[in-house]
């Protein structure tokens, strides 16, 4: 019938211009924080807490693949935490928060959270969790509602069970 023919034509028409709307979106986005730990300092602006006191935690190496892992503990369960510098945006914005991460063999576990303040108790909302994380490179993402002038902060948590390798 006309009526199909009409609605077929319109929801071809929607379509074409959601994608196009889609695919102008990366072109507008702005980053509003950046790190690659390239560095020691870009590290040392991050709080490392080890929340199971094991000394085995999130460390620097210039000479590491990635640059910034958490040890493992042979004998204990991993509870540690980096948690970024205060990230704020000039406006109300949805932002997607985006990461790389890799595992080892052993299958690692990893949690990421967000809250306001750089202390693990202020990391109350979970963006996403990766369990029997693996050796390759990984990428994961969550969309965080940003209010205008309200700082927060990303936690990264391994959870990994003991013996295993890094993450």
């Amino acid at each position: 019938s006309v009526y199909n023919q009409i609605l077929m034509l319109m929801k071809k028409k929607i379509t074409g211009l959601l994608l196009c709307l889609l695919a102008a979106l990366p072109s507008l986005a702005q980053v509003v924080y950046s790190t690659s730990f390239e560095t020691e300092d870009d590290f040392n602006a991050w709080k490392v807490y080890d929340v199971n006191q094991d000394e085995k935690t999130r460390r620097f190496s210039a000479d590491a693949d990635p640059r910034v892992y958490c040890e493992y503990n042979g004998a204990m369960d991993a509870n540690d935490w980096l948690i970024s510098p205060a990230i704020t945006t000039e406006t109300d914005a949805v932002l997607m928060v985006s990461y790389t991460f890799k595992g080892s063999y052993y299958g690692e576990n990893m949690a990421v959270y967000y809250g306001q303040g750089d202390a693990v108790e202020n990391m109350t909302t979970e963006g996403a969790s990766y369990t029997n994380v693996n050796g390759d490179l990984q990428g994961g993402y969550f969309l965080l509602d940003a209010k205008a002038g309200e700082s927060f902060n990303l936690g990264f948590k391994c959870f990994s069970l003991a013996d295993k390798w890094r993450l």
